[in-house]
């Protein structure tokens, strides 16, 4: 009777063991994918921040061109003003359009990496 129950014991053990395998190997594979979510994330910041002082410098320069138009005749200003302001609002609307690309980003769930993907995530991270 008591070898019966040693061996019951055991294969409960052996159950436990596995189970907790497989949960350590998940947290890992989720570990991974939060350091290469990380990573997109920061590369997408500086693409954006990139982009977004492009576009503040093409707004302050046009808005410096409308302002120093205003010594020129009143016919030149009106015309270019109209250009520039359209101009200047494009720019701000692509702006504006980046701003909420990027928080859509933030929010979009990821999709789970293949088997290939993670092998090839975790390699990186070794060589690192």
């Amino acid at each position: 009777m008591s070898e019966e129950k040693t061996k019951k014991y055991i294969a409960s053990l052996k159950s436990e063991l596995a189970f907790y395998k497989e949960e350590y190997q998940k947290f890992k594979h989720q570990e991974f994918e939060c350091e290469d979510i990380k990573e997109e994330l920061a590369e997408l910041k500086q693409k954006h921040d990139e982009e977004k002082r492009k576009l503040e410098e093409k707004i302050d320069w046009l808005t410096a061109c409308v302002n120093e138009q205003k010594s020129k005749p009143e016919q030149s200003i009106v015309q270019y003003n109209h250009q520039a302001q359209g101009t200047i609002q494009e720019l701000q609307d692509r702006l504006r359009e980046a701003t909420v690309q990027k928080e859509g980003e933030r929010s979009r769930a990821r999709k789970p990496k293949s088997s290939t993907d993670l092998f090839l995530s975790m390699q990186r991270k070794m060589d690192k």
